[in-house]
């Protein structure tokens, strides 16, 4: 009878996880009765004023500062917390029941409200119960599906959203302890994302392997060496003839950003969203702007009607073509199955496709991942499994992937890239494919554009790459029943090998 207690009893794991769920809830029970009350506090203040006669548009003003002395919370916390509330009682009902039974947290319902504001009032209940639909995710994971669900059910707010949000855009310096400072911005997403990439592009080119620094240091101190004028990072290894001190400087090359636009759009024929790599959906006005300048590869997907059960979005990737259709080359293949190391056609497909680190939350992005065999390759006879095929590869950053040859969690593929993931206290969660041009690809329309090209109102210096495109639209009936999506490495050079 001790045995068979034994084997009935709850493993001490998943009861402590339990435990941590009911405390996670309970706490953001009391952050909801805070934000609840300081609201309340708020009205009180409002309903004193308009009573003295205060203009309405004024009243109330002073309770963040009475809040803040009376409860020791820096005031600009208070002030959101009352308009967190007063978006909770008026607009987001469906936020206010989660965060009111524990179901969300705080951080979460500030992340969904700040992303529903401003969204079309007709698409707001269908959005919000959208965003609290799947999976408990962290508030940057939240942001993430918050930001690709207004894509799909509302794309037109996203351009006004992006302007008015334009307008507040800022760099700020705040002290912080031990004699350092934190810069903050608040920047358009494609301008983050140039200084982003250029602050690596010094970190990793302009030192040698010996420099001792971090390469998180090395970003760091490759930001001051633009704002001091230097413009170059240099190496503090301790050779003295490194042939990065006596180089001429490099010739800068335009940092190097992904945009994915749906090739209509891109031509001015529809106003689907694009998709920003690293950051999400942007509004088709940006991305064509971004372009103007672009080098472009061809993605070539299945709507979602059209993918096979166990197959992918992705049909092939290009190089620049000057010619419609799909070329033969690109149409999958899986001739080195039984090859460890997949070749490089494969590899861009894999990596468009998931987009980014295949674990649970994880937002690596794919370019910095490895290809991970699902099934793990047998090297003695590789014809026993393991194989490498598209179904059976998946994106996974150096952390997660140690994680699991370590076999603490286990996965499975599901089909269409669908990933299931078993914990190791055996719970079970999944994740699917998160690369921009799936996205694209899902929403894709089935039917065909019989538009022609005179209706196109908008012109810019990136049509004069797209030959191939144009001559695609003429041919549309003769070209092969798949839409055709765009990746664009903006601003950085012509390249055969896209840098998925």
């Amino acid at each position: 009878m001790l045995v068979q207690n034994e084997l009935d009893a709850t493993p001490p794991g998943i009861v402590a996880l339990d435990a941590l769920r009911e405390q996670k809830a309970e706490l953001a029970q009391a952050q909801y009765t805070q934000v609840h009350a300081i609201t309340d506090y708020y009205y009180l203040c409002s309903n004193e004023d308009e009573r003295r006669g205060i203009n309405p548009a004024h009243s109330g003003m002073h309770a963040a500062v009475e809040l803040s002395a009376a409860l020791g919370m820096n005031e600009g916390t208070v002030t959101a917390s009352i308009e967190l509330g007063l978006e909770l009682r008026h607009r987001l009902h469906r936020t206010r029941e989660a965060f009111a039974t524990g179901r969300i947290d705080l951080a979460q319902a500030r992340v969904i409200s700040a992303m529903l504001t401003g969204v079309n009032d007709s698409a707001l209940d269908i959005l919000e119960s959208a965003v609290l639909e799947g999976r408990n995710v962290p508030p940057t994971t939240l942001r993430g599906r918050c930001r690709r669900l207004i894509a799909k059910h509302d794309p037109g707010s996203l351009r006004h959203r992006a302007k008015l949000a334009a307008a507040d855009r800022d760099v700020r310096v705040r002290p912080a302890e031990n004699g350092m400072s934190f810069v903050d911005g608040h920047l358009p997403a494609a301008d983050a994302h140039t200084i982003g990439m250029r602050l690596r592009e010094m970190a990793i080119h302009d030192v040698c392997t010996g420099d001792p620094r971090t390469l998180a240091q090395r970003r760091a101190d490759a930001l001051t060496a633009l704002a001091d004028g230097s413009g170059r990072l240099l190496c503090r290894c301790l050779d003295v003839g490194c042939h990065t001190r006596t180089r001429p400087s490099p010739t800068r090359r335009a940092a190097l950003i992904q945009v994915v636009i749906n090739a209509e759009t891109l031509l001015g024929l529809d106003e689907t969203p694009a998709h920003l790599d690293g950051y999400g959906p942007i509004d088709a006005d940006t991305a064509r702007l971004l372009a103007a300048d672009g080098v472009f590869q061809r993605v070539h997907v299945l709507t979602e009607n059209d993918v096979p059960g166990d197959g992918s979005h992705i049909l092939g990737i290009s190089a620049i073509v000057k010619h419609p259709g799909v070329p033969k080359d690109l149409i999958r293949n899986d001739t080195c199955a039984t090859t460890y190391t997949p070749g490089t056609a494969q590899s861009r497909r894999i990596r468009t496709r998931d987009g980014q680190c295949r674990f649970p939350n994880c937002q690596v992005p794919a370019r910095h991942c490895d290809l991970d065999h699902t099934t793990p390759f047998d090297h003695d006879d590789p014809e026993n499994g393991g194989l490498t095929v598209d179904s059976n590869l998946a994106c996974l950053c150096r952390r997660h992937h140690r994680l699991k040859t370590r076999g603490l969690w286990t996965v499975k593929q599901s089909g269409a890239g669908h990933l299931e993931w078993t914990t190791p206290h055996c719970e079970t969660m999944y994740t699917e494919p998160e690369g921009a041009a799936v996205h694209l690809a899902r929403t894709a329309r089935t039917s065909r554009h019989d538009r022609t090209l005179a209706l196109m109102t908008r012109r810019s210096h990136a049509e004069h790459d797209l030959d191939y495109l144009i001559e695609l639209h003429r041919t549309r009936r003769s070209a092969p029943a798949v839409p055709d999506i765009t990746h664009i490495p903006v601003s950085g050079p012509a390249r055969d090998d896209p840098p998925f």
